[in-house]
């Protein structure tokens, strides 16, 4: 979630004898039935991750027993979807895209009825409407985190990215250097054309 690097954290595993490891038992930010699902999930087999016991799933309880999820639409804490089951035809690009936007549409259906007051959260007896920035969408890379940001601009909600990737690199900046230049060089007729084709 923080750019840990687990090869790293294996090589320190590793070298620390094992009377000396600790685990976090406590998970503050997860909600108890959400926990136990994910608990559920990975103690179906002693190595979950594939990796040979490496990495090993801890059991994990709800530090905080007071938070509360509570949305009409979504019933289970955990669910997973099966793409395996489509047409062969599509392809691995598609299928990123019909996950995108299956995430935002259900996004789009909790801030719906959050808007009804049918959607909430409740922290310690303290009840409060869902909105968007309680979300967040873990991806592997720029390109899923860009599917899902436009899945999201279809139903008008708006989005931020967290990103390792250099200001610089961004397809934004590249665009603002294009206009940029253009006015640099106003004389460049080459120059005036690409600035007018940015967003």
């Amino acid at each position: 979630f923080r750019g840990a690097d687990i090869h790293t954290y294996l090589l320190a595993a590793d070298s620390i004898e094992a009377d000396y490891h600790y685990t976090l038992a406590l998970n503050f930010r997860s909600t108890p039935e959400l926990l136990q699902a994910f608990n559920t999930l990975f103690e179906q087999s002693h190595d979950p991750f594939r990796n040979q016991g490496s990495v090993a799933y801890e059991t994990v309880a709800a530090g905080k027993k007071g938070l509360l999820f509570h949305a009409p639409t979504i019933h289970s804490p955990l669910r997973c979807w099966d793409y395996e089951s489509v047409d062969e035809t599509i392809s691995a690009k598609q299928v990123q895209e019909l996950i995108a936007k299956t995430v935002a549409s259900d996004i789009a259906q909790l801030l719906l009825d959050a808007a009804k007051g049918e959607a909430w959260l409740e922290d310690e007896g303290q009840r409060r409407e869902l909105v968007s920035r309680d979300i967040a969408i873990l991806v592997r890379n720029h390109k899923q985190a860009k599917l899902v940001s436009e899945a999201l601009q279809v139903h008008h909600i708006a989005s931020s990215q967290r990103s390792k990737q250099h200001i610089f690199a961004t397809h934004e900046a590249h665009e603002l250097w294009l206009v940029l230049d253009a006015i640099a060089e106003p004389a460049q007729e080459s120059k005036l054309r690409r600035a007018v084709t940015t967003v």
